[in-house]
Parts: C-alpha cells; sequence; structure tokens
C-alpha cells in the first residue's frame, strides 16, 4: 500500500515539473523573440493518444512511419496492461491468457 501512495505522489510531483517546465519555456521563448529581430521557425511533432487510439503530426514520410511504428508498439503494450488488470488470476494465466489473445489477432 505505501509503495500504491509514494507513485501516487511521484504522478502529481511528475505533472506539476512539466506543467512548470511548459510555462518556462514558453516564457523563454517570449523573452527570446523581443530581444532579436530574427525570423525564427517553429516547428511541432508529436504523438497524442486519444484512448488507445495514437494521432501523429509533423513528421513528414519517413519520421511518420517511425512515430507510427512507435505509436503502434505502445498501443500494444497498452492493451497488454488492460488485459493484465481485467484478468485477476495467478501470473501463469494471464501470461498465457495475453499471449491466447495476441494469437487471434
Amino acid at each position: 500500500m505505501q509503495t500504491l501512495v509514494l507513485l501516487h505522489y511521484l504522478g502529481w510531483i511528475l505533472l506539476f515539473i512539466g506543467i512548470l517546465l511548459v510555462c518556462l519555456s514558453a516564457i523563454s521563448a517570449a523573452k527570446d523573440s523581443d530581444s532579436e529581430d530574427n525570423e525564427t521557425r517553429i516547428e511541432s511533432k508529436g504523438i497524442i493518444f486519444l484512448g488507445p487510439i495514437p494521432i501523429i503530426w509533423g513528421y513528414g514520410k519517413k519520421g511518420w512511419m517511425i512515430a507510427g511504428a512507435v505509436g503502434i508498439i505502445l498501443l500494444l503494450i497498452w492493451i497488454v496492461f488492460f488485459i493484465y488488470a481485467l484478468y485477476p488470476h495467478s501470473v501463469n494465466e494471464r501470461a498465457i491468457f495475453i499471449i491466447d489473445v495476441f494469437r487471434t489477432i
């Protein structure tokens, strides 16, 4: 139980650190753009999961395929953990169940 509480707090701490880093980088970018008259080009790339569905943007053709493969791998990992949580028996029975699920796909 103690480990779950620590993981819960760790999740919240990482969330707030991420928000803080995004805010600091936005402030830093705003200061840099005010001080220089140079033109800057901004590109964004990313993968967002809406439930189990990966949405990928900004990588070009080759990068999109790599990001898509990473997205599909993460999706399969998510499915394994989801099945693992739904099937509350021994570890050996869970492994056999997960293998059977992937054989049917």
